[in-house]
């Protein structure tokens, strides 16, 4: 993959936001939704500042009260979520899941990540319940990364996990590099 992030996000990954925050129920915001996303026609890929304007709008509607960090992380276990009901890869990839180790889904996730079209992620396996992300040129913050990364981690059977994130620095126009550490018992 090249150093820069794809210029498109596939549009699966808008949907598990829409689907996975609940936002399809709540009329209203749908209807702001819909000036970013239209459900009766979608594109196959959406540049990233739709993805990042998308992104804000539910963080901002969604969780009014929490801190930005807070919401993110909630947002991306609720993307995560959204990913695994509403694409035909993520409903086939969930029940395997609790088969998987915990550093064969984050390895799992690289791929489906950078596929994505939102950023680069390399993974390094420190002990056997720890792992080391590195993330490049990256779309989606590092708060709301390690709230998709948990959900998964949990789904497949890791306990206590804990995240810790390292080394940020903002690119600009909503782009990060980020190291995170995830373990577990």
């Amino acid at each position: 993959m090249s150093d820069t992030i794809s210029s498109k996000v596939k549009r699966v990954y808008i949907e598990a936001a829409i689907k996975g925050t609940g936002a399809l129920n709540n009329p209203t915001l749908m209807q702001e939704v819909k000036a970013l996303y239209d459900p009766k026609q979608p594109k196959a890929t959406y540049s990233k500042e739709t993805f990042q304007r998308l992104v804000d709008l539910l963080r901002q509607r969604l969780y009014p009260e929490l801190s930005n960090d807070e919401a993110l992380f909630d947002f991306g276990r609720k993307v995560f979520k959204g990913y695994c009901t509403s694409s035909t890869m993520g409903s086939m990839m969930l029940p395997t899941l609790k088969f998987m180790s915990p550093v064969r889904l984050i390895s799992l996730a690289k791929r489906l990540l950078e596929d994505a079209g939102l950023g680069q992620c390399n993974v390094e396996q420190v002990t056997e319940c720890k792992c080391l992300a590195h993330y490049h040129n990256f779309l989606f913050a590092p708060h709301g990364v390690a709230g998709a990364a948990i959900e998964g981690l949990i789904t497949s059977g890791a306990k206590k996990v804990r995240y810790h994130i390292e080394a940020l620095t903002s690119l600009g126009a909503g782009l990060y590099n980020f190291d995170i550490v995830y373990e577990w018992n």
